[in-house]
């Protein structure tokens, strides 16, 4: 068991975790928390009571609370096993924790909670309560050596790493998207529209790619071209996220493809293709039932840096027949699947 789980069992025992005894008055943090364990092991009230203490603050237990946490402790071999699951605000965590008690998995799991929701205030408290916890006698004389290692020479143990040394470290994952929707202003009226995307998502910030194709449309004028185009798009992004819910705020530069033929009783068989080049704004409401699936809707909305001008070769003369928009957009709903970030720790 590590030093910080000792702390908490030790601070536990003597000091603020008590029953009946709340921490300072703050604001009250709401916490859905499932607890499933044995009749005999500490239960969802003895977590909530390590959580408070070591926030310092009211903890509230509420289905509709900012922070889910689930714990399932069962008995694997000779010791305890927990798996435990928190859906907060930067995501999905799960942890994987043994231990030879069953009591004792319950304060690691209030460390681990209370850890993602204030490090910093964590950190304060486990170092007090490393200040008052008693040191053991030292025996006199002179202290014994470190063992000799292979070489002959003595190696003097590290000391354990501060708890106020601990970081939160940014979490990252993949999520990939499969959409399909209408777009407007890539062909000469509203098309079907499909795109895939790849999106690397860090802490609150991401950066990724996006590939969508626009089927082929043709206009309603007597001469006119049928129109396709396909897309390449980069794209960072600053993510919000509350709860099953995240927003992605996106930067897009987008690079097209557009292809085209003329369609018309005098116009001559061919087929052109030009470049098309705009930047804009993406966003996407996605709603996740399950830590690795969402259900999404999106909005891609592009300024056309570079447009497309198409003309077909009609006796007697050219005649234009197609001309990109000065802006283009599209709507599209589908699902997302993230990878990564679930994280199992022994």
């Amino acid at each position: 068991m590590s030093l910080a789980i000792l702390l908490v069992a030790a601070w536990v025992g003597c000091s603020g975790a008590s029953p009946g005894v709340e921490p300072p008055l703050q604001r009250p943090l709401a916490i859905d928390l499932e607890w499933n364990t044995a009749p005999s092991c500490a239960g969802a009230d003895r977590v909530r009571q390590v959580i408070a203490s070591l926030l310092a603050r009211r903890i509230d237990l509420d289905p509709t609370g900012e922070l889910r946490v689930r714990g399932d402790v069962t008995a694997a071999d000779a010791q305890w096993r927990l798996e435990l699951s928190i859906d907060g605000e930067h995501g999905v965590e799960q942890r994987e924790l043994f231990a030879a008690e069953c009591d004792a998995l319950a304060d690691a799991a209030a460390l681990v909670v209370a850890t993602s929701v204030d490090p910093r205030r964590v950190a304060e408290q486990l170092e007090a309560a490393h200040a008052e916890v008693p040191s053991p006698p030292r025996a006199e004389g002179p202290a014994p050596a470190a063992p000799p290692v292979a070489d002959g020479s003595n190696v003097a143990a590290s000391p354990p790493r501060s708890i106020a040394d601990m970081r939160a470290r940014p979490r990252a994952h993949l999520e990939l998207g499969a959409l399909g929707g209408i777009a407007l202003g890539w062909t000469p009226r509203a098309s079907g529209a499909v795109l895939g995307d790849a999106l690397v998502v860090i802490g609150r910030g991401a950066i990724g790619a996006q590939v969508a194709h626009v089927f082929e449309r043709s206009g309603t004028a007597v001469v006119t071209a049928r129109v396709r185009s396909t897309e390449i798009a980069l794209r960072g992004c600053y993510v919000l996220t509350r709860r099953a819910w995240s927003v992605p705020l996106c930067g897009a530069v987008e690079l097209g493809a557009t292809a085209a033929r003329g369609v018309g009783a005098s116009v001559r068989p061919g087929r052109a293709s030009a470049l098309w080049l705009g930047a804009g704004l993406s966003t996407r409401l996605q709603w996740w039932p399950h830590p690795r699936v969402a259900l999404a809707v999106g909005l891609d909305a592009l300024v056309g840096l570079r447009r497309v001008q198409f003309h077909v070769d009609a006796a007697p003369r050219r005649v234009p027949v197609y001309g990109s928009a000065p802006v283009a957009a599209r709507v599209t709903g589908g699902v997302i699947v993230r990878l990564g970030h679930i994280r199992r720790r022994r």
